[in-house]
């Protein structure tokens, strides 16, 4: 194979990697060889896929008179591939250099038309991107501790708070990871003890994780559901689970409804929902005078106190 046939190969496959339709004609025309000699490399690419396993047929698409890698064809599309960018930088939970990384990996995978597009879209957004304060790389902690949950094993770790610098090591069971608010958070049981809940810890207060295959808890752990706790939590503040009722008088019932998963329109401006204590309470404080809760009687009784030591530093 010489350097001309080489080029034009990995030309080929390079567009049919990144998504993009191919002309058999057009092809013919820009490297200046016949149709046939195309069809011998577009046989040579799928002879190539074939051999490492990848099911991934090149289809003619009688419409738009292109040949397509199927799968290719499947992948993110730049409108997609924009919106999870965006995401993605909105919740700053990487260094800049890891988001960098992903966003071009992201990128990578649309023609270079559509690629120069986005590039010039994110630029600002790229160029502003700031770290968080932590200033912690956390990508190689998320991937180990997967793993420790998907095996089912406890965990040694020493974490440190953000305003006392003891380090006390601890061994927990891992049962989920949840990122909120700029932050990854581990969600992990106590194993000396049987808790009413779960204890959440910031990924990158961890400063050491050993795992402890051999240890298990002294008492049996329920099935542990990440959706289901993380319908149920604000601001990752734990506290007693409790059903509450309260009635919001604010411009949009739907932000209720989003923000509050387990949250049931009961009638006119009355709410219920299943919630835990301390995160429900940060919110419900937010929500100004929109909101008034009705139950449970020492839950309004705490935020009627709570509101009452607010007012009181304006005295």
């Amino acid at each position: 194979m010489d350097t001309n046939q080489i080029t034009r190969v990995l030309s080929i496959y390079s567009r049919f990697y990144a998504g993009e339709g191919l002309n058999k004609r057009a092809i013919a025309a820009e490297f200046q060889v016949s149709e046939k000699t195309i069809q011998r490399d577009f046989n040579q690419i799928r002879d190539f896929l074939e051999q490492q396993g990848i099911q991934a047929p090149i289809l003619y698409n009688a419409s738009e008179k292109k040949y397509f890698w199927h799968e290719r064809n499947s992948l993110l599309k730049p409108d997609v591939i924009y919106s999870t960018t965006k995401i993605l930088l909105e919740s700053r939970a990487f260094l800049k250099n890891e988001m960098q990384q992903i966003i071009e990996h992201l990128i990578g995978q649309i023609n270079l038309d559509q690629r120069k597009i986005l590039q010039n879209v994110l630029s600002s957004d790229m160029s502003g991107y700031r770290n968080l304060q932590t200033n912690i790389s956390v990508t190689n902690l998320l991937w180990q501790l997967a793993k420790e949950i998907e095996e089912k094993n406890c965990i040694r770790i020493v974490y440190t708070k953000e305003f006392n610098p003891s380090k006390k090591p601890t061994v927990l069971f891992p049962v989920g990871i949840i990122f909120s608010e700029y932050y990854f958070y581990l969600i992990a049981y106590q194993t000396s003890f049987k808790p009413d809940y779960p204890t959440i810890y910031r990924i990158d207060r961890i400063q050491s994780l050993e795992s402890q295959p051999h240890f298990k808890p002294s008492y049996d752990i329920a099935y542990f559901s990440e959706s289901a706790f993380r319908d149920r939590i604000q601001f990752m503040y734990t506290g007693a689970l409790m059903t509450i009722r309260f009635r919001f008088t604010g411009p949009s019932v739907q932000a209720v409804l989003d923000r509050i998963p387990t949250a049931r329109q009961l009638h006119n401006n009355e709410f219920e929902a299943e919630v835990y204590g301390k995160g429900i309470k940060m919110w419900l404080l937010s929500q100004g005078p929109h909101i008034e809760v009705l139950s449970p009687a020492s839950f309004r009784a705490e935020m009627k106190e709570e509101i009452q030591h607010m007012l009181s530093k304006y005295d």
